[in-house]
């Protein structure tokens, strides 16, 4: 039961939760009107099955990472090539979940249920179709992992020029069952493929990350690095990386953390594409780092 209240009064109930032997308390909160915001403290009155009461003070919302999409995928491969990446994709709440896709360059990609899990696109695998706006179903109802794997297959096109850099983006949308939960969960991943020279060995490994983590709130500047490294045995140029301002999110500011380039990006503002033109040699086992900056809207 669920009592209407302004924010910061009243009281709401929370019904069934659950205590570890740390004192770790977890209940499912419905967030009715969205009152109840991650980050912030709350005092609550637990009773248990003898009706021994206690109360909790300073309290912290925490919000579980309950809808789950990874890996982001880089990979170089020569141009007329497939190759292949997998994903994860795990809801611990019921509800249906819809995939759509977007490819900057408009490549061919062909996406699959990796039914076995193995991560290798083979017999029983069942190809996906019509992506955009498809539904994967109850994914928490589907098995007892709560999950499913995708493998994508990308077919770079054969006169696609040397350099040429394509960001597949990925997002599935949670919409849960339970008419408490008013808010869709959307969880997205990137797959960033970059046609090599057919005379380089080299291959380019991108790991990104983004700070502050979770949740936050508009306003909030959002950081992302992205490391780049040679992880072949020739030499690495004409190295280009791209990649987008995420939805709801304005553009502030690109730079090189480290070696230099130019930087193509969208004003301040604005939202688009980021491309760095990375100047130089990167030798194998070499690494560099560019970042950039977004704010929440």
């Amino acid at each position: 039961m669920v009592k209407n209240v302004q924010h910061g009064e009243g009281q709401i109930y929370l019904g069934n939760c659950y205590a570890d032997s740390n004192g770790n308390i977890d209940c499912i909160i419905p967030n009715v009107g969205g009152k109840i915001v991650e980050g912030e403290y709350i005092t609550t009155t637990a009773t248990n099955s003898t009706n021994d009461t206690s109360e909790f003070s300073s309290v912290k919302i925490v919000g579980p990472d309950n809808f789950v999409f990874s890996p982001n995928n880089s990979s170089n491969a020569l141009a007329g090539s497939t190759i292949y990446y997998t994903h994860y994709l795990r809801s611990d709440l019921a509800g249906n979940v819809t995939l759509n896709f977007s490819s900057v360059q408009g490549w061919t990609y062909t996406f699959f249920r990796d039914v076995n899990e193995n991560g290798i696109l083979d017999g029983p695998d069942t190809p996906y179709s019509n992506v955009n706006g498809m539904s994967l179903g109850d994914i928490y109802n589907l098995n007892s992992n709560h999950s499913i794997r995708i493998i994508v297959k990308v077919e770079i096109p054969s006169n696609a020029p040397v350099n040429t850099v394509d960001t597949l983006t990925l997002t599935a949308t949670l919409t849960p069952s339970d008419p408490l939960l008013t808010q869709n969960k959307v969880a997205i991943v990137q797959d960033i493929t970059t046609v090599s020279d057919s005379g380089t060995s080299g291959v380019l490994r991108l790991i990104k990350t983004v700070s502050p983590t979770g949740s936050q709130p508009p306003g909030t500047i959002l950081t992302y690095s992205i490391v780049y490294t040679n992880m072949g045995n020739d030499d690495l140029k004409n190295i280009k990386i791209q990649d987008m301002t995420p939805a709801n999110t304005t553009f502030v500011s690109a730079s090189f953390v480290t070696g230099s380039g130019t930087i193509t990006a969208p004003p301040v503002n604005g939202t688009g594409l980021i491309i760095w033109n990375v100047n130089g040699i990167l030798t194998p086992g070499s690494s560099g780092e560019v970042s950039f900056s977004v704010m929440i809207q």
